[in-house]
C-alpha cells in the first residue's frame, strides 16, 4: 500500500502482524512534513529489505548549485527550471553514465552500491550535488 504517509515518520510502516506494509518513496513530503522515504527490496528468497532514504528540502538543494552547470543566474528562474535542468543534463549523459555504471557492476546483476552511483555523477556531471 502507498499513497500514506506512515505515521512512525519513517519510509514505511509494517500493520497487522506483517499483513500489510506501507511504503512512502518521498521523503519530507510537500517540504514540510518531515518523515523518511523508502523502497522496498524483495530476494529472491521473499526476503524484505527496507532502504530508506532523505532529500533534502528544494531550496537546500538549489544553494548547493551555483559552481555547477545548473547555475540560476536570473532570480527570477524558479525550483521547477533547476530540476528541468538537471533532468536535461542526466538524459544528455546517459550513455555516458550508463557505460560507467556497467564498468563498476562487478557482479553482473545489474546493481551498484549508493555510493559508486555518487561518484558516477560526481565523475560524469562534473559536480557533486547533495544526494543524501
Amino acid at each position: 500500500r502507498s499513497h500514506q504517509v506512515p505515521s512512525t515518520g519513517y519510509g514505511y510502516e509494517d500493520m497487522h502482524d506483517g499483513k500489510l506494509i506501507t511504503i512512502f518513496s518521498a521523503s519530507n513530503y510537500c517540504g514540510q512534513r518531515g518523515n523518511m522515504g523508502a523502497v522496498l527490496h524483495l530476494t529472491s528468497k521473499m526476503g524484505l529489505i527496507f532502504h530508506e532514504h532523505w532529500a533534502p528540502k528544494l531550496a537546500q538543494f538549489s544553494s548547493s548549485l551555483p559552481t555547477s552547470p545548473l547555475d540560476q543566474r536570473d532570480p527570477n528562474v524558479g525550483p521547477q527550471a533547476i530540476v528541468n535542468k538537471l533532468k536535461q543534463l542526466l538524459y544528455e549523459k546517459r550513455q555516458d553514465l550508463h557505460w560507467l555504471y556497467s564498468k563498476k557492476d562487478t557482479t553482473g546483476d545489474q546493481r551498484i552500491t549508493l555510493e559508486t552511483w555518487r561518484e558516477g555523477l560526481v565523475a560524469v556531471l562534473g559536480f557533486s550535488l547533495p544526494w543524501g
